[in-house]
């Protein structure tokens, strides 16, 4: 009875590989949804599976903002600043990684970035149906 158990375990390895007895390692959380003033954002992208998991959430946000360094490198920990054409002040947030998704009601809105002592600034128009993509680099 012993034989047969071994044979059968044997041949299990040898059809399905052993890599299938194995405990699949830990998946990556999608990024955390935050909220300023009721106006959602999502940010994250540092390593290739928070990129692709952030990537895949991008539809469901109407401005995708890209910061970069001009030599290639990635910003993390950014802080944002997003100004409605009358000065209020719509968001404030940092972003976690080179990748940075939001929404905004339609209006023209002002994109302040800092980094390295310097800020950028980029117009964006708000839309419910189009995607604006800005990329911030320094």
């Amino acid at each position: 009875m012993f034989y047969r158990v071994v044979t059968a375990v044997n041949l299990a390895i040898l059809l399905f590989g052993s890599g299938s007895w194995s405990v699949p390692a830990d998946l990556p959380l999608p990024p955390q949804v935050r909220l300023y003033q009721g106006m959602p954002y999502i940010s994250s992208g540092v390593g290739g599976e928070a990129r692709a998991l952030l990537q895949t959430q991008s539809r469901e946000y109407t401005v995708n903002l890209t910061c970069a360094a001009k030599e290639g490198n990635s910003f993390a920990e950014l802080p944002l600043a997003i100004v409605e054409s009358q000065g209020r002040k719509a968001l404030k947030a940092v972003a976690e990684g080179p990748l940075w998704y939001t929404k905004f009601p339609p209006g023209t809105y002002n994109v302040r970035a800092q980094a390295d002592g310097k800020t950028h600034q980029q117009k964006v128009q708000g839309h419910q149906q189009q995607r604006a993509q800005l990329l911030v680099a320094w």
